[in-house]
C-alpha cells in the first residue's frame, strides 16, 4: 500500500535525483501500467518492449523538467509521454515500410480508438489510487475494529454474521460500524475527486 501513496513530491524528488531504489519502484509501479495500456496496440514493426524502454528512458531524461499542478498531475504527463513515444514508435514503423495510405489509417486508428481505450485504462487506474488513498485515510479515522467491519463485509464479501463471529461482536454493531465507514469513505473520495 506504501507505493499507492508515494505519487508525491518526495517520490518524484527521489526520482529527479536519480535514485536507484526510486527508479525501481518507478519500474514496479508505472511499466507494468504503461504495458497494459499498450497490450493490445501493436502493429507490425511496433514493438512494446521498444516503446516502454524509450518511454522510461524519457522520463528519466526529463523528470527535472516535471512541474506538479496537483493530484493526477504525474499520471497526466507520464501518459503524454507515453503517447508521444507511442506514436513516434507508429509513425517510424510507419515510414520505414513506406506505405503513406498505411500512415493515414494509423494516424485515424489512433485519434478515434486507440487514445480513447488508452485514455480509458489511465482513468481506471486513477479511480483505483483515489479509492485506494480514500481508504487509507479513512483508516486513520476509526479504530481496528471498524476498519475490520468494513473490510471483511464489503471488500471481502463476508456475511454480517460470519463477520460477527470472527470479530466478537454483535450483527448490529457489524452493520452500524460498516455503515458508519462507509459514509466516511465516500466523503474522503469525493473530497480527493475535487482536489484532482
Amino acid at each position: 500500500m506504501s507505493s499507492i501513496c508515494e505519487t508525491s513530491t518526495t517520490f518524484i524528488r527521489r526520482l529527479g535525483n536519480h535514485e536507484p531504489r526510486a527508479w525501481e519502484d518507478f519500474a514496479t509501479k508505472y511499466t507494468w501500467m504503461m504495458r497494459r495500456w499498450f497490450r493490445s496496440k501493436e502493429f507490425d514493426g511496433v514493438e512494446l518492449d521498444d516503446i516502454l524502454q524509450d518511454t522510461c528512458l524519457r522520463v528519466f531524461q526529463n523528470i527535472h523538467q516535471f512541474r506538479s499542478r496537483g493530484h493526477g498531475s504525474f499520471r497526466a504527463w507520464l501518459k503524454e509521454i507515453s503517447r508521444s513515444c507511442w506514436l513516434q514508435a507508429v509513425r517510424q514503423s510507419a515510414y520505414q515500410a513506406r506505405i503513406r495510405h498505411q500512415v493515414y489509417n494509423l494516424s485515424h486508428l489512433v485519434s478515434e480508438h486507440i487514445l480513447i481505450a488508452i485514455d480509458h485504462q489511465i482513468d481506471l487506474l486513477i479511480e483505483e489510487e483515489l479509492i485506494d488513498r480514500a481508504l487509507l485515510r479513512t483508516r486513520k479515522l476509526f479504530n481496528e475494529s471498524t476498519w475490520n467491519a468494513f473490510r471483511l463485509t464489503v471488500i471481502e464479501g463476508h456475511s454480517g454474521a460470519e463477520v460477527s463471529d470472527q470479530l466478537g461482536i454483535s450483527r448490529e454493531l457489524v452493520y452500524k460500524s460498516k455503515e458508519r465507514f462507509e459514509t466516511a469513505f465516500n466523503k474522503e473520495l469525493r473530497i480527493l475527486k475535487d482536489l484532482d
